[in-house]
C-alpha cells in the first residue's frame, strides 16, 4: 500500500492485471526455453520479478530473479526454478482470486437495493469520462460496477471495465450502451 499511497482502488487493479496477465508465465517461460528463446524466456522472469516486487509478492519476485539469473547464466538448474516459480505464482494466484472473489474482482460490500437514479448517474459519469478519453474513467468503472452488481450482466461489466483499462474507449462506450439498455437505464 506505500508504494502506491493507499490508494486501495489502484492494488486493488493491479492485483486483478496481476492475475489476469501473469497466472500462466511460467508455462509461457518454458515455452520459451522449449523453442530455444532464452531471451524471451530471461525478459519474462525479469518481468514478472518486477511486477511481484512492486505488488510486494516477495516469494514470487524472489524465484523470478533467481530464474532469471540461471537462464541468463545457462544454469542446469532452470527446471527446477521454473517449478519453483510455477508453484509461487500458482498459490499467490489463487490467495488473489480468493480475495477478490469468484469474478476475478474485488466482492464489494453486501449489494444494496437496485436504484435506478444511483445507476443512471453513475452511467452517464462514466460517459463523460469515456467521451473525454479520461484515465479517471477507471475509477467511475468501478462505480457502475458497484451500483449494477447483481443487475447488470456480470460478463458486459468485465468487458466494459477490460475496455477501460485498455482505454479502448470506442469499445468501452458500445459495451456501456449495452449494458444501459439491457437494465433500462438512459444514457441522455
Amino acid at each position: 500500500m506505500k508504494r502506491v499511497a493507499g490508494n486501495s482502488k489502484l492494488y486493488r487493479n493491479l492485483l486483478e492485471r496481476f492475475v489476469d496477465k501473469h497466472a500462466a508465465t511460467a508455462r509461457e517461460i518454458a515455452d520459451a526455453l522449449e523453442t530455444g528463446d532464452r531471451s524471451l524466456a530471461e525478459r519474462q522472469a525479469h518481468t514478472i520479478k518486477g511486477v511481484a516486487g512492486n505488488l510486494g509478492i516477495g516469494a514470487v519476485q524472489e524465484t523470478a530473479g533467481k530464474l532469471e539469473k540461471a537462464i541468463r547464466e545457462g544454469n542446469p538448474d532452470v527446471s527446477g526454478l521454473l517449478t519453483d516459480l510455477d508453484s509461487a505464482i500458482t498459490s499467490r494466484v489463487q490467495a488473489i482470486r480468493n480475495a477478490l472473489g469468484a469474478n476475478g474482482h474485488v466482492i464489494t460490500a453486501a449489494a444494496v437495493a437496485f436504484d435506478a437514479q444511483t445507476a443512471e448517474n453513475a452511467i452517464r459519469r462514466l460517459k463523460g469520462l469515456i467521451e473525454a478519453s479520461d484515465g479517471d474513467a477507471a475509477d467511475a468503472v468501478q462505480e457502475v460496477s458497484d451500483v449494477l452488481a447483481g443487475t447488470a450482466d456480470a460478463k458486459l461489466l468485465a468487458a466494459l471495465r477490460n475496455c477501460v483499462e485498455e482505454f479502448d474507449f470506442a469499445d468501452a462506450m458500445t459495451t456501456l450502451d449495452e449494458i444501459a439498455g439491457q437494465c433500462h437505464l438512459s444514457l441522455t
